[in-house]
C-alpha cells in the first residue's frame, strides 16, 4: 500500500472530508486529493500535520507500521485471545462490516 493510499484510508475511516481535513491542517484539498493519488508526494511537515490531525504516528504512513497503537497500547495478536474474546473480536468486525460506508 502506498503512503497516499494509506493517509485515504485513514481519513475515509476517520470518516472525515477533504474539507475537514483542509480545515484541521491547512493542506490545500487539490493538494490532499492529488497526494492519496500518488501524483503528489506529500513533504514532512504536512505529513506531520496530517498525522496529528488523524491521531496516528506519521511512521504509520512511512513504513506502514505503528510504532505504539493509536489508543495507547500494542495490540495483542489474534491467537493470544481467549476463546470468548476471540468470539467479541468477531461479533465486532461483524458489527463494522454492517455499518461500513455510514459516516
Amino acid at each position: 500500500m502506498t503512503r497516499g493510499e494509506r493517509l485515504r484510508e485513514v481519513r475515509e475511516y476517520l470518516c472525515l472530508s477533504h474539507d475537514e481535513v483542509h480545515e484541521q491542517t491547512g493542506l490545500d484539498v487539490g493538494a490532499l486529493d492529488a497526494i492519496e493519488r500518488g501524483v503528489r508526494v506529500i513533504d514532512e511537515l504536512e505529513l506531520q500535520r496530517v498525522a496529528r490531525s488523524y491521531g496516528y504516528p506519521p511512521t504509520y504512513f512511512l513504513h506502514g507500521g505503528v510504532e505504539q497503537a493509536p489508543a495507547g497500547g500494542p495490540p495483542r495478536l489474534l491467537s493470544d485471545l481467549t476463546e470468548h474474546d476471540q468470539q467479541e473480536v468477531d461479533r465486532f468486525r461483524a458489527f463494522l462490516q454492517d455499518t461500513a460506508g455510514y459516516c
